[in-house]
């Protein structure tokens, strides 16, 4: 007696001690899963951040004579860079204005010039138009889209100051070092609306998927992908006959057409949708879409409608 109730306990340990084990593992997976999002949620911040901001930078001289200021600017040439990408970058590169200069210290001068230069737009802001791409709300593919760039502000360093006689026009001479700062508004297009609207039919007294429905799902899910931005209503039905139990089922016909919808969106949500966009119902036999009594018309009553457009 002693050892058959000692045997037991010990039995009953190993047995405390698995379940224990099979808890410790599924933890040690989420401890896993969730490593991986926080990564994964790391590496898209730092694809937002490396397109949210931008630095520019450019060499600029400014010469002002006669009371004239012409302006040139470059952006230092790289390497991987032609002088002609370069070029593009500029919208003027020569920009006049109208500076006194009888009589005014130099200072005030070249004060005047810092003004204008920083009041005339010289960075042709559309060359830095690039692709920024986004997950659709289904995570399923990319979304393109394009940044249009503002400028946030814009730094000046002042390499060299010359004043001098060119013949008898006197001449002054500012070289810069100018940054300009840009942030970036991501422009994505909008998603597409339309309308889907499909039937499966399901086997007498059935809520599985046979062959054929699946079929049929897969023509639906195509359609419910190009509207990622819409709800999806999934709307159960069964034939009308034996009302208490639908179909010569152990379900009523309301549980077993609702029992139908949640087939057909259980499915998709393994298929990669947002269960957040379902909303599921059963009318039971409430509304046949044949009122036959043949095997025939009855077959199109066992069914779940899905619909989705812009509207629901």
């Amino acid at each position: 007696m002693f050892r058959n109730g000692l045997k037991e306990d010990i039995e009953k340990i190993m047995k405390s001690i698995a379940e224990l084990e099979k808890k410790r593992d599924a933890l040690d997976q989420d401890q896993k899963n969730g490593s991986i999002l926080e990564k994964l949620a790391k590496t898209r911040q730092a694809y937002e951040n490396h397109y949210l901001k931008r630095k520019i930078q450019t060499y600029e001289k400014y010469t002002l004579e006669h009371d004239v200021m012409f302006s040139s600017m470059k952006k230092p040439e790289s390497k991987k860079s032609s002088s002609a990408e370069a070029n593009n970058l500029i919208l003027d590169s020569r920009i006049a204005a109208n500076i006194p200069i009888s009589g005014r210290p130099v200072k005030d001068i070249f004060a005047d010039i810092l003004l204008s230069a920083s009041q005339n737009q010289s960075v042709n802001l559309s060359a830095y138009r690039e692709r920024v791409y986004r997950e659709n709300v289904e995570q399923t593919h990319l979304v393109q889209g394009e940044l249009e760039w503002n400028v946030d502000r814009e730094e000046y360093k002042i390499l060299k100051l010359t004043r001098g006689s060119v013949g008898s026009r006197t001449q002054f001479v500012i070289h810069l070092a100018k940054q300009t700062y840009l942030s970036s508004n991501p422009s994505f297009p909008s998603p597409k609306t339309g309308v889907c609207e499909s039937e499966i039919y399901f086997s007498q007294g059935k809520f599985s998927l046979n062959k054929s429905a699946r079929a049929e799902l897969a023509k639906a899910s195509r359609c419910l992908r190009k509207y990622p931005t819409q709800r999806i209503v999934v709307t159960g039905h069964t034939d009308p006959l034996k009302p208490q139990y639908g179909e010569g089922s152990k379900l009523n016909n309301v549980q077993l057409g609702l029992r139908r919808a949640e087939a057909i969106m259980n499915s998709l949500t393994k298929d990669g949708f947002d269960s957040g966009r379902f909303t599921i119902t059963s009318v039971g036999a409430k509304d046949p879409m044949s009122t036959g009594k043949s095997e025939k018309s009855l077959r199109k009553n066992r069914r779940a409608h899905i619909f989705s457009s812009p509207e629901i």
